[in-house]
């Protein structure tokens, strides 16, 4: 038998087995490239979601400390306001702490007396429909000095909100059903 050359001067035999190994490669080079785009793609859009969840994370967590310090910039106006509407009396008692607090336009608040000269100022700021922000303030006059002054008893956030949870997405065993 006589063998062909082409202008190489490769035979055919030769260029086909070559030609065969190089499909091959590709083959596997491909799919490579195939998982590796996948993997991508894949993470790509666990990041996409990652961040779309932090995201809102971040905007509920930014709407719960502003209507926090609204709330708290409101209560401090009420305190400010109580403290200059007092100020003003001599002697400090239950009714006329009221008298003068309502003279002053604060409404909403509690008013008792603790003991001579010594009122507690009680009020509620709301933050949201699940917190309120409740304040307890003692008003008294200085022995010393005779001037106001006062002491925050309380300054603090509390849930008011029913916190309901969907106990039937759970069914866990009770253990009712344990045979011996």
């Amino acid at each position: 038998m006589s063998e062909t050359y082409n202008r190489t001067g490769l035979n055919d035999k030769k260029r086909n087995k070559k030609n065969a190994s190089n499909a091959i490669n590709a083959g596997g080079a491909l799919v490579i490239v195939i998982f590796v785009v996948l993997c991508l793609t894949i993470f790509g859009m666990l990041s996409f979601a990652t961040s779309f969840a932090d995201k809102k994370l971040a905007d509920k967590n930014l709407l719960a400390v502003s209507q926090f310090y609204e709330a708290d910039t409101k209560a401090e106006e009420i305190l400010a306001q109580s403290f200059d509407a007092l100020s003003s009396a001599e002697g400090i008692t239950a009714d006329g702490a009221v008298t003068m607090l309502e003279d002053a336009g604060i409404k909403d608040v509690i008013i008792t007396e603790k003991s001579d000269e010594r009122i507690e100022v009680s009020y509620d700021v709301e933050i949201s429909d699940m917190q309120t922000l409740k304040c307890t303030i003692d008003f008294y006059i200085d022995s010393q000095e005779g001037t106001l002054c006062y002491e925050i008893q309380k300054w603090q956030t509390v849930i008011t909100g029913d916190l309901s949870y969907d106990d039937d997405l759970l069914d866990l065993w009770s253990g009712d059903d344990y045979e011996d």
